[in-house]
């Protein structure tokens, strides 16, 4: 992988294709649309977005290391296997994206809206959860491991779950009713 030489915040139009199998380290890039743009197999280093708009965005095979995302939004987006490490999410948008092997590893999430978002294979760990608004969202096998969290919104979390039963497995679907049924369900801690 080779270092991305050209600002970010020069992009004018296009998608990122010139980024692909490079690294970007130390941007910071502030009230930028990337909306609708793809990119692939990419790894962000150091870098923080301010304001930016991943509306629509289709993203696949990218790593944030020790980045900083403030009011930036991932509307409507398509993220596959993304891996946050490290990173701070303050006031961001995932409204209604689709998340599919997107792990948030020792990050720190403050009001962050994942409303009618579809999670397929996630995973939060050893992260902090802060004003988290899950409401209406569908999901199949979400882990939050060894985390703190703290004023989770949940209604109306649709979850589907492969049971199973005598050498068949059956897709079931149920509602998450409660705060204790959302912990039982998704709050996994390791034991020292």
């Amino acid at each position: 992988m080779r270092k991305f030489q050209q600002n970010l915040s020069n992009f004018k139009s296009g998608d990122f294709s010139s980024l692909q199998h490079k690294f970007v380290l130390n941007e910071i890039i502030e009230d930028k649309n990337f909306s609708g743009y793809y990119f692939n197999r990419v790894k962000f280093f150091n870098c923080s977005f301010r304001a930016v708009n991943f509306a629509e965005l289709d993203g696949s095979s990218l790593i944030f290391c020790n980045c900083q995302f403030n009011d930036t939004s991932f509307y409507k987006a398509e993220l596959i296997e993304i891996h946050f490490q490290n990173c701070q999410f303050i006031n961001c948008n995932f409204r209604s994206s689709w998340l599919g092997s997107v792990s948030y590893m020792n990050c720190q999430l403050n009001n962050i809206d994942f409303i009618c978002a579809d999670f397929l294979w996630c995973k939060f760990e050893k992260s902090q959860l802060f004003e988290i608004y899950f409401d209406a969202s569908t999901i199949e096998d979400l882990t939050i491991k060894n985390s703190t969290l703290k004023d989770i919104k949940f209604n109306y979390i649709f979850v589907l779950k492969v049971v199973p039963k005598n050498c068949i497995s059956t897709l079931k679907e149920f509602r998450i009713e409660n705060y204790n049924q959302f912990l039982i369900e998704f709050v996994k801690e390791e034991s020292c």
